[in-house]
């Protein structure tokens, strides 16, 4: 009984929080190239933050590990290498390297703007366009105590 009740819990705690390989160097140095990753699966209901890490899903299968920049409604761009939200500079001191200037982007009520940390080296918002909510599949990414 003891033994079904750990498998039990062992699949919801997996369910619950997939686990994800960065492919890349997009988000280093907070995150590195093969580096295993867990995540909280969305919910429907969950809300998203400014600068909060996400997993999402490309076409294809493909998963993206980023953080949001712009939320919806919101105008993003980058000027004399500053964030600009809605015309208002943000500081950001997880980026790395130099963002080249950008935009703006307006963003639709269902659009979400995503950025490497890596910059030079991201493929994001920027080469795919803005991301919809349907898009991400998890979010409070956090490295993983375990080597799978």
């Amino acid at each position: 009984m003891m033994e079904i009740l750990l498998l039990l819990f062992v699949l919801i705690l997996v369910h619950r929080y997939p686990s994800f390989r960065v492919d890349g160097r997009s988000m280093e140095p907070n995150f590195h190239h093969l580096e295993r990753v867990v995540a909280r699966r969305m919910t429907a209901d969950a809300s998203i933050e400014r600068f909060e890490v996400v997993i999402l899903r490309l076409d294809g299968g493909r998963h993206l590990i980023k953080r949001i920049i712009g939320l919806p409604g919101e105008t993003v761009a980058y000027q004399d290498h500053q964030l600009c939200i809605d015309g208002c500079p943000f500081t950001e001191p997880f980026s790395h390297g130099i963002t080249m200037d950008f935009g703006p982007v307006q963003l639709d009520q269902d659009e979400y703007f995503v950025l490497g940390d890596n910059r030079p080296a991201s493929l994001d918002s920027r080469t795919y366009g803005p991301f919809h909510r349907k898009d991400m599949i998890a979010k409070n990414v956090r490295k993983s105590l375990w080597k799978m």
